[in-house]
């Protein structure tokens, strides 16, 4: 998490945050295709330098609604960082339904190499080191954006399939929006993703 800052602060990504619904969502809803909607970043979760923080995952099973908290450790007061809800989906949807992630390009597409696009990033104040570092280049239009992702770098050592969906991989998934959406003259604001209206992982 320390090769994943805004400006000098070290942000637990948005992506980590979806991850850790879907890992509680596997545990208590067990297999088969999962879904998060309506889910809504409400507060970064800064992780200070020199103290640690405690995470607290809550889930209400009568609306399937999921929050996260979290608080300095042994402090009295939580914070609220995110929630929505997560379900099992049908498991008669098929994956190969939902639209490839490269098709052919629009016509009047624009590429951007990866230096490009992690220039832009660092113009906007986040700074992706080494593991989170992950697009190769993208390709876009003034509706989509689609970037290629070399392999993660996490290991999970003994664990296999340690994640329902790797952090990295989603989090380095909107990278390509800091060219797309590039800095103004003086300017320099960071875009990070603040609700997630649906995600399926088959």
């Amino acid at each position: 998490l320390a090769d994943h800052k805004v400006g000098d602060e070290i942000v637990v990504p948005g992506a980590a945050l979806i991850e850790m619904v879907l890992a509680v969502g596997r545990e208590i809803l067990g297999d088969g295709p999962i879904g998060v909607e309506d889910h809504d970043v409400v507060r970064a979760l800064i992780l200070p330098s020199d103290a640690m923080r405690e995470v607290s995952i809550r889930y209400e099973a009568s609306l399937s609604r999921i929050e996260i908290w979290s608080r300095p450790r042994f402090a009295e007061d939580w914070s609220l960082h995110a929630f929505g809800r997560v379900n099992l989906l049908d498991a008669g949807i098929d994956a190969r339904t939902v639209a490839p992630l490269r098709g052919p390009e629009p016509r009047g597409a624009i590429e951007n190499s990866e230096n490009e696009v992690y220039e832009a990033s660092m113009n906007a104040g986040l700074n992706c080191g080494h593991f989170f570092r992950r697009v190769t280049g993208i390709v876009r239009d003034e509706s989509a954006v689609v970037a290629d992702l070399r392999a993660s770098l996490i290991e999970d050592g003994a664990l296999r399939n340690a994640f329902v969906l790797d952090p990295s991989s989603l989090d380095a998934a909107f990278h390509g929006l800091f060219i797309a959406w590039p800095q103004t003259e003086g300017q320099k604001k960071a875009h990070l993703p603040v609700r997630i209206r649906g995600l399926r992982v088959h």
